[in-house]
Order: C-alpha cells, then sequence, then structure tokens
C-alpha cells in the first residue's frame, strides 16, 4: 500500500497559480537524407535552409540539423549541420536571430564568420583576405 501511496504523490499537481504563461520550448530534428535538394551556395549569401535540403559551400556542405522554438515566442535556434567534402568531418553551428553578432567556426584548415539576421536565415563568409586568396 505504501507503494502505490509513494507513486500516486508523484505526480505533476501543480497549482493553477504555479503554471508557466509561456509554451514550452519544442525541439524538432530535420531529417536529411539521399534524395535532398542540393545547390551551390557561396559565401556572404543569406540562405533559408529548411527540410530536405543541402547547401554545397565550396568547402563544405550545409544542412539544417535541429529547430528549437524559444518559449518567449521570440524566435528559435537553428543548428545547422556542417560536412566536410570528404563526408567524414562533422561539426554543429547555431543561429539565433534575436542575437545576430557574428559567430567563428574552423572547419577544412579555413576560418569562417555566420551571423543571421532574420528568422530561419544564414549567412556564412569567409574573411576578405582569404576569398582573395581563393
Amino acid at each position: 500500500m505504501t507503494g502505490s501511496v509513494l507513486l500516486a504523490s508523484c505526480g505533476t499537481n501543480t497549482p493553477p497559480s504555479a503554471t508557466p504563461t509561456t509554451k514550452p520550448p519544442t525541439l524538432v530534428i530535420n531529417t536529411v537524407d539521399d534524395s535532398a535538394l542540393t545547390y551551390r551556395a557561396k559565401y556572404g549569401s543569406d540562405y533559408e535552409i529548411e527540410g530536405n535540403v543541402i547547401a554545397k559551400y565550396p568547402h563544405f556542405n550545409l544542412a539544417l540539423f535541429s529547430k528549437k522554438n524559444l518559449p518567449s515566442l521570440k524566435g528559435s535556434i537553428h543548428v545547422y549541420e556542417l560536412t566536410s567534402k570528404d563526408g567524414f568531418s562533422k561539426t554543429h553551428i547555431s543561429c539565433d536571430s534575436s542575437h545576430p553578432e557574428k559567430k567563428h567556426f574552423f572547419l577544412e584548415g579555413f576560418h569562417f564568420y555566420y551571423h543571421s539576421n532574420n528568422e530561419g536565415s544564414i549567412n556564412i563568409y569567409m574573411p576578405p583576405q582569404l576569398l582573395a586568396r581563393r
């Protein structure tokens, strides 16, 4: 009898005054497969990458990995998966359009920067001196 009392007391009986007023964040994992739409992407351009799509940059491929809606309804955080051209090296970067500051990543021996000014978009670019050497 004691066991059932303990189980019953573990429920989520929160009083009405303690219920949150915002929606909980939701995380959606994106699926990219062999039938993905692919296109050539260039540095310094804004792209909205959603669903079964791969953007092929000169040094890596980019696809949406996941999207998490923020509870404050200010937007969402997009996590992108970067894959090296040989397909063996993968890393993740994230964009939050409510914080559009420049971010940095290093891949394939190069430095890259990225930011997001609009919900769901990403802009990846190389420093001008590296673009000039390409």
